[in-house]
């Protein structure tokens, strides 16, 4: 995988700044390619390990107070919800104990909660990228095809440890067509839009309006139902997975999602800022969209995202399947790691 697609995913969902052409930084951490100190390496194999194991007790550990503090203050503004909501998102027993930062933790790790996605095919996971950012070193792990996992280790009591988790899924990158014989003028680029061209404005609304959609709003949520429908002359999304909010919705001007706000929870949970810029992919079977935003509750603030799909109709897998095919796909030059084998064990980083 290319070190700028890899960075171009975790430069929004951690908020670093992107790398330029000479290596520096667009804002925020200055993201520096180079080997790990071995302290890193074991750290992250460490955490891999408990993962893989399923072991909350092992991966707390492996977590700096930082960021336990963090688990505690989230476990603390979710205690109202009732013990269903518990068991079900969480996989915390009522009567098992306090449902504290250890408590969150298990459940984002353990198979039986809705929540349990964090350590999901941990024992799969490859080292995309890596390097410092900041006063800390940076991971992306992950399967390329799928999830990616922005590890953020720092110096804590004597070691380095995980001072931040951001799961997020990947974008595949526009394809681009290449003309193979030579042109009077350059190639025309290709239409950014994940819709047809063909289609109207009306057009492509509608097909949000009439699909059945998926959401949620947080990494850590499972994918539930969400609805568009028109209100006052507006639309409005509903989002159920995970605590209920309902944002107005606005269209660009060729009828694709661009912005939700106004953001509202029946649970007091809050979603700053106010207008939230959503981006949408599109891939063979679905059209997603995600927008960065603030989660809070009381004293309570944390990096989410609001994401949301549809699965795209057979005549629109077919026009996709028709569309002609990408030269720079050719499988003998795709890249090494990604067209490798999955390992049955993380293989140590370099």
């Amino acid at each position: 995988m290319e070190t700028s697609r890899t960075l171009a995913l975790l430069c929004l969902a951690l908020l670093v700044g992107c790398p330029g052409q000479d290596g520096g930084s667009a804002g925020g951490r200055d993201f520096r390619s180079a080997a790990p100190p071995e302290a890193v390496k074991t750290g992250y194999l460490a955490l891999v390990g408990a993962c893989a194991a399923g072991n909350a007790e092992a991966l707390w550990a492996q977590l700096t107070p930082r960021l336990q503090q963090e688990l505690e203050a989230t476990s603390g503004a979710l205690r109202s919800l009732d013990a269903d909501s518990l068991k079900r998102l969480y996989a915390h027993e009522a009567g098992a104990g306090p449902f504290d930062g250890k408590a969150l933790l298990r459940g984002a790790v353990g198979a039986a909660a809705a929540a349990g996605e964090l350590c999901k095919d941990a024992h799969r996971w490859e080292v995309l990228d890596k390097g410092f950012a900041g006063d800390g070193y940076l991971y992306a792990v992950g399967r390329s095809d799928a999830v990616v996992h922005g590890l953020l280790f720092a110096e804590a009591g004597g070691g380095w440890k995980v001072d931040e988790i951001i799961r997020s899924r990947r974008a595949d990158p526009p394809k681009q067509t290449v003309s193979a014989a030579p042109a009077a003028d350059p190639a025309p680029e290709p239409d950014p839009q994940p819709q047809p061209p063909t289609l109207t404005r009306a057009q492509r609304i509608q097909r949000w309006l009439s699909s059945k959609l998926k959401g949620h709003d947080n990494n850590v949520a499972s994918f539930r139902v969400a609805d568009i429908t028109e209100s006052g002359g507006g639309y409005r999304i509903y989002i159920k997975n995970q605590f209920k909010f309902t944002c107005t919705l606005e269209f660009d001007q060729d009828g694709n999602p661009s912005r939700m706000r106004d953001c509202r929870s029946p649970e007091n949970w809050t979603a700053t800022p106010s207008k939230i810029n959503l981006s949408c992919t599109i891939d063979k079977k679905r059209e997603l969209c995600r927008g960065l935003y603030k989660l809070g509750s009381g004293g309570y603030r944390q990096r989410a995202h609001f994401q949301f799909f549809r699965i795209l109709s057979r005549a629109e897998q077919e026009a996709l399947e028709a569309a002609p095919p990408d030269p720079a796909a050719d499988p003998a030059a795709a890249d090494p790691a990604a067209a490798s084998t999955t390992p049955a064990r993380p293989a140590p980083p370099s």
